[in-house]
């Protein structure tokens, strides 16, 4: 092709027509300049091409880490809804059969739902118990965002809503695990060991004489202060944060 364009123009310069030459030099130029304009598009078409389906692997990956991230919510909802309920169970059984001073003077720190339960008399050692036998840690799966965040792709998302929900989500994690779980965590270790350090005998105590555990208000204080309230509640948002934004990348999913 470039040997016809130069036997044109050598032709031309022969025969002496510069007036043609020139147009036709014109003219070639802009089949050049023609032809990068359209080389450039299809690199621009093939980039977009790329980043979309880019961006559509990373909201399946992601997609799929939210989902393992709800069922871990879940399980951990269970077993702090159990911790809750046992908590509120002993609570009221002290409350309506003792004189004891407790910090609350009503239950409005529950939910309805708990306060809706019952106890049993003969399980109070097992609702005391339960203050420290929940111990399971939430560990969100990071994999997919800390890869956008390491290679900087985050900016790959390209809606912006979306894209701040995954941001704040992810923060929330990060808050709820620091300012949340970990609290909670340290106060159930630090119940466990005074109760171990306190009451030595508390597995021979039995549910007719579990009162006497409560007569050092120190242990009914850690009691009422482990932390439980608190990180059912923060399940319960995370669970909400997170089907948000498992609904939002849903509407992106290809």
């Amino acid at each position: 092709m470039i040997k016809f364009f130069r036997h044109i123009r050598q032709n031309l310069l022969m025969e002496n027509k510069t007036g043609k030459y020139f147009k036709y030099a014109i003219g070639e130029i802009i089949l050049v300049v023609i032809g990068i304009l359209i080389a450039l598009q299809i690199n621009n078409w093939n980039a977009t091409r790329i980043e979309k389906e880019k961006e559509q692997s990373y909201i399946n990956e992601l997609i799929n880490d939210v989902r393992k991230d709800a069922s871990a919510i879940d399980e951990l909802l269970v077993a702090s809804n159990n911790q809750l309920k046992a908590k509120y169970k002993l609570q009221r059984y002290l409350k309506e059969h003792t004189d004891l001073t407790f910090y609350l003077s009503d239950f409005s720190i529950y939910p309805e739902y708990i306060r809706k339960e019952t106890y049993d008399s003969d399980s109070l050692m097992y609702y005391y118990r339960m203050q420290w036998q929940n111990r399971k840690r939430f560990t969100p799966i990071t994999t997919t965002i800390d890869e956008m965040k390491s290679t900087g792709k985050i900016g790959i998302i390209i809606d912006k809503k979306l894209r701040r929900t995954i941001i704040e989500t992810y923060n929330s994690y990060d808050d709820f695990l620091t300012s949340n779980q970990d609290r909670y965590l340290e106060t159930q270790k630090e119940l466990l060991k005074f109760v171990i350090d306190e009451i030595p005998e508390l597995y021979q105590i039995n549910n007719s004489n579990i009162t006497e555990i409560f007569q050092n208000q120190r242990v009914l204080n850690r009691l009422e202060a482990n932390f439980v309230s608190t990180l059912n509640r923060g399940l319960l948002d995370l669970k909400q944060l997170n089907q948000n934004l498992l609904n939002e990348l849903k509407k992106f999913q290809k």
